[in-house]
């Protein structure tokens, strides 16, 4: 139901702001290849938190206006008179019988078996550019407004519950570089900044097609990930340099990150050549060659002089903070 599935995604969002993470769910941890692209889906789930809280809320909203009955021919459902015409709205007459079926069998069953009792399929056609029209202007301003997003996001948000079905459906069955630039065109055409636009759609997948859409299989349920993972590998074929971007920035953090640490173990360069009285040139090199050794191994036999204990001491403090942040020395 439309409401169970709004819940399960602002349940989500929840567990995220409470510090769950994707690398403790299996199906994530296993893709190594995408920790760069998953690592940036966490980052922007947290960061635009509200906006998704918001996104959540609305995407379906047009789901009620566009709703329509499939019945598998010769099922219990097309008995009850739902014939299979999917792209003809619902009528209200259908629509109460299907309500009174439904809440009959709720007593005894669980929505997938009333799917297999009766055989009805539900469908929302072109739900999304519903939500998105000048008809739900005002409610999606409301929720914007009650969740304090700034309604400069007005247009995006829009934009992300117009495209939603688009993205779900344009890589459920592969990856398709070309409908990715498509959509980044769309941005672009719509005003927006395409990367920005570009940076939340795995997020609206996520959030919409696996925490909000849970697959039964074999008498249980799991999430499927492999749109999400064909949005991943359509962006590396369509536009390759969003990926390097990735990489430079995690080249630059680990960087910053090693330069940090050696300074708080004060083994730095700086810190080791004013404690030796290392003079400019060559040497400096040799010396932090050998300050570089000890770090990797404290208990080798690089000799510094009077000071070798000192940075003994110093290097295994560095070795040990390296250890816990899980960097290496280039």
């Amino acid at each position: 139901m439309v409401a169970d599935h709004v819940k399960r995604v602002l349940c989500g969002l929840d567990a995220f702001e409470r510090g769950t993470s994707l690398v403790l769910v299996e199906e994530f941890a296993r893709e190594k290849d995408y920790l760069l692209e998953l690592h940036e889906l966490e980052n922007t789930l947290l960061a635009q938190a509200d906006l998704l809280s918001a996104y959540a809320v609305c995407h379906d909203v047009g789901k009620a206006d566009a709703l329509s009955f499939e019945a598998t021919p010769g099922s219990k459902g097309e008995a009850e008179g739902f014939v299979s015409r999917p792209q003809q709205l619902a009528t209200e007459p259908e629509k109460t019988r299907y309500d009174k079926l439904r809440r009959a069998h709720e007593v005894s069953g669980s929505s997938q078996s009333f799917f297999d009792a009766y055989g009805i399929a539900v469908h929302y056609p072109e739900h999304g550019r519903r939500g998105a029209s000048d008809e739900y202007a005002t409610t999606r301003e409301a929720v914007l407004g009650t969740l304090d997003v700034s309604m400069s996001k007005a247009k995006l948000f829009t934009e992300l519950i117009r495209c939603h079905m688009d993205v779900i459906h344009g890589f459920n069955k592969g990856p398709d570089p070309v409908k990715y630039k498509a959509l980044a065109a769309i941005a672009e055409r719509a005003g927006l900044n395409p990367p920005v636009f570009l940076d939340l759609l795995p997020a609206t997948v996520f959030l919409d097609a696996i925490l909000g859409s849970l697959v039964y299989t074999n008498g249980s349920y799991s999430a499927d990930i492999h749109i999400l993972l064909n949005l991943f590998r359509s962006e590396r074929e369509a536009m390759p340099e969003r990926h390097a971007a990735r990489e430079e920035a995690l080249r630059r953090g680990r960087k910053t990150a090693l330069r940090d640490v050696l300074k708080q173990a004060k083994i730095d360069a700086d810190t080791v050549f004013d404690l030796l009285k290392t003079p400019y040139g060559p040497v400096r090199g040799e010396v932090m060659a050998k300050v570089h050794e000890l770090i990797r191994n404290p208990e080798n036999k690089s000799d510094f002089g009077e000071y070798t204990e000192e940075l003994r001491q110093r290097a295994h403090v560095a070795h040990e903070l390296l250890n816990e942040q899980n960097l290496t020395l280039e």
